[in-house]
């Protein structure tokens, strides 16, 4: 079967890395105790087998997205009571299958209705997890309400369960815990996965990418609602019980803590979490009764003071040593820019844009035009409105009168992600790339520019495509001998740099720039100068920048606008601006104010 270049199977790619060795240590623990242990303990390790499920699934949205839920137990809840539900009341031989299949269906379709509510009502983190944790209550009281359906406060005896040994069913939750934790472990390490580490880091660069967010997190939601959903069938048929201590808030909460103190943003540390807590409470209970929980709590305590990270940090910190410090299968390759539609509209216009903030008003009137192949300065001393302006045309804050056209398309209601597919480009004033992701990384979510579909789930891209310019801005920073490297280990200015390099690699046609050249070196200055001014004048580039740098200006501007107050004082040449008296005294200070 045909593969294109530079992108390889994520779950091949996987299996032959030394990425997920932890993961295949755990399970290949798991099976050794299969043949070690007696079937008491078996059949007790095969139901938390099912709790590990889902603290995978609250990993993948809490670790990977970002998202903490307090109510994923709902999700592995509903799928223990659509299949006790099933086989209780349907006298078929088809009762299991078609149970199990609901057990998944009811979770993935109500965890997709909660997304389309609170993803897309850009409601804060804090408010999803407040509004999941009313939904886990809400489905507790609801199974206690309807006790002729959930048998109330009792719950749901199943009539059928796994007609197989302790061993023997020991092994299914297995195969079904180790097919969940490679596919989870895969989807992490594809390009959706990057993009979902993304989105956990910093949501809006994200969206300034190309990438929208609501939907991103909407598909990792409702595949961890699947998985918890999975782990409620198997639980339910495993144990051959259905209570209403399986889908409320306190189960959650265990959740929470199995991920926590696992270690979240891992999928090993959480399952691992899972499995040794709900064991050691079992034992604990055991031989404790009555101090088993002051011990259990004051051992989680200590974990989350001295290893804030998880335990499986320890774990990650011993076997780091032996990982190969080698870094290959990364590669950039340069290409000439694609072919332009030639346009006879101006690319941005700024109409009469006003933006008040109470009764301050930072924008009045505002007024320019970005012409096709124009590098167009911004100026102004701070405080004039430089950076809301651009916020402003960004989408980034609503504009309280005026209109902006793009392409002759007035912009009413559209988000930075529909800007992107617009042609436009947005660098900010302070260095915003992703810490947690390699440059490599960081580049690969810009060039994709929010493309993405269903082959990313499962597939890594490792090689890029990027033009002559960005080659050369890597090269100055000496960024693509970094490649592997974390974002968050680059300097200031290395980071200005390569934020440069990511708004370019999307191939815009329209770039705005806030303060690229800060903290950049004089000879760091030039270059960018010299790539600006050729992306102007070889590709018809329309650059809108914001500069303090006076002589920077001077080198690379067609046409500068000056700011004050809010709003537009000069609009000329260079040297028209430069000698303008007015500009002197608002901006260069000859004449105290």
């Amino acid at each position: 079967m045909h593969r294109s270049r530079g992108v390889e199977s994520s779950f091949l790619r996987v299996l032959r890395s030394s990425t997920p060795r932890n993961q295949v240590v755990l399970v290949g623990i798991l099976v050794i105790l299969d043949f070690t242990l007696d079937a008491y303990y078996l059949e007790l390790l095969a139901g938390f087998l099912a709790l590990a499920l889902l603290a995978l699934s609250l990993d993948l949205i809490w670790g990977y997205s970002g998202i903490l839920s307090f109510g994923q137990a709902a999700f592995f809840g509903l799928g223990g009571y659509a299949v006790g539900i099933t086989v209780t009341r349907w006298n078929s031989p088809w009762a299991v299958l078609v149970g199990v299949a609901l057990g998944i269906v009811v979770p993935v379709m109500a965890a997709f209705i909660l997304a389309l509510f609170v993803f897309y009502s850009r409601v804060g983190a804090f408010f999803v997890a407040v509004i999941t944790l009313a939904i886990s209550a809400l489905a507790e009281q609801l199974v206690n309400e309807f006790s002729d359906f959930t048998g109330g406060f009792n719950g749901i005896i199943l009539p059928i369960g796994f007609p197989y040994s302790n061993q023997i069913v020991y092994l299914i939750l297995l195969g079904v815990f180790g097919v969940t934790l490679f596919a989870c472990t895969s989807l992490v390490s594809s390009d959706f996965g990057r993009a979902l580490i993304a989105v956990r880091d910093n949501e809006e660069r994200v969206r300034f990418l190309g990438y929208p967010s609501p939907i991103v997190k909407t598909v990792v939601f409702t595949l961890a609602a699947g998985i918890a959903g999975i782990g409620g069938v198997l639980y339910s048929l495993q144990t051959g019980l259905v209570s209403p201590s399986l889908i409320g808030f306190e189960f959650s909460t265990q959740a929470v803590i199995w991920v926590a103190v696992g270690g979240r943003g891992t999928l090993v540390g959480p399952a691992m979490g899972a499995l040794l807590i709900n064991m050691f409470q079992q034992v604990l209970s055991g031989s404790l009764q009555i101090y088993w929980q002051l011990i259990l709590g004051a051992a989680l305590i200590l974990v989350v003071l001295f290893v804030p990270d998880g335990l499986y940090a320890l774990l990650l910190r011993l076997t780091r040593r032996f990982e190969s410090a080698a870094r290959v299968g990364l590669a950039l390759r340069q290409v000439a820019p694609g072919q332009r539609v030639a346009e006879n509209r101006a690319p941005l216009e700024i109409r009469g844009v006003s933006k008040r903030f109470g009764s301050f008003n930072a924008l009045s009137d505002v007024s320019m035009t970005l012409s096709l192949g124009e590098l167009l300065c911004l100026i102004g001393p701070n405080g004039a409105g430089k950076s809301t302006l651009l916020d402003v045309v960004t989408a980034r804050t609503p504009l309280s009168s005026g209109q902006i056209a793009v392409w002759g398309g007035l912009l009413d209601s559209t988000t930075s992600d529909r800007l992107v597919r617009l042609g436009v480009a947005r660098k900010f004033q302070a260095a915003t790339i992703f810490d947690r992701l390699t440059v490599f990384d960081n580049l690969a979510l810009a060039k994709a520019a929010g493309k993405l579909s269903a082959r990313h789930l499962h597939r890594r891209t490792k090689s890029l495509d990027l033009s002559e310019h960005v080659i050369h801005l890597l090269e100055a920073g000496n960024l693509h001998e970094r490649l592997p490297d974390l974002g968050g280990n680059l300097g200031h200015g290395e980071k200005q740099l390569l934020e440069l390099c990511m708004v370019l690699a999307q191939e815009p046609r329209v770039v705005l720039l806030d303060e690229p050249t800060a903290g950049l070196t004089l000879e760091e200055r030039g270059r960018i100068g010299q790539v600006l001014r050729s992306l102007v004048l070889e590709q018809e580039i329309s650059l809108l920048l914001i500069e303090h740098d006076l002589e920077f200006v001077r080198g690379v501007a067609d046409r500068v606008v000056v700011l004050d107050y809010g709003r537009v004082v000069a609009d000329g040449s260079v040297a028209d601006v430069a000698s303008s008296q007015l500009v002197r005294e608002i901006y260069l200070g000859e004449v105290e104010r």
